[in-house]
């Protein structure tokens, strides 16, 4: 067994057990996942796009679109080359035909990513640091908070949502690094 596998059993074993003792979290982490579902997604994304958009800036709201619309391609693409399987505690939430997509999570590439976009889009409507420390600092918590909500509900090994969650924030940064270049 590797290293990453071993960390991978090792969280599971964790959070499998943490899930059996603290069974009253489970509505609250099934909200929390429910979080990083398509349709709140593509509100969070698609919002960052539209205060660009209201601000007259339709070159940087479209390369925002582009950049979340990349970001799917590459979430959904990768999930069907990479034939991952799922914890099995996974059985009980998904299908059996997505017991063999567990890479990458999907809610944690892509969350992260569009809370990114929205909250780059926001910048200009709530100026200041306070202001930019509190948008980046609520999307932080949420995104670990969408990190542990995989763990706990046994939708995907550790290495699957690190792996996500690189892939999404690094995707958000790059998305946000070329739209504010635009803007100079």
């Amino acid at each position: 067994m590797d290293l990453f596998q071993s960390l991978d059993q090792g969280t599971f074993a964790f959070f499998h057990y943490q899930a059996g003792r603290l069974a009253w979290l489970r509505p609250l982490f099934l909200a929390i996942d429910y979080l990083g579902q398509y349709p709140l997604v593509l509100i969070l994304g698609l919002g960052g796009a539209a205060c660009f958009w209201k601000h007259g800036r339709t070159r940087t709201a479209l390369v925002s679109v582009a950049f979340f619309a990349a970001g799917i391609a590459v979430v959904e693409s990768l999930r069907w080359l990479v034939v991952r399987e799922r914890p099995d505690d996974a059985a009980r939430l998904v299908s059996a035909a997505e017991m063999i997509h567990g890479f990458p999570s999907r809610s944690v590439f892509l969350f992260p990513m569009a809370l990114l976009l929205l909250a780059h889009g926001l910048e200009r409507w709530l100026p200041g640091v306070k202001n930019g420390l509190l948008l980046y600092g609520v999307g932080t918590i949420l995104t670990m908070a969408m990190m542990m909500s995989q763990l706990f509900l046994g939708l995907h090994f550790l290495s699957d949502i690190l792996g996500s969650m690189i892939g999404g924030v690094g995707l958000g940064l790059i998305a946000r690094q070329v739209s504010a270049s635009m803007q100079k």
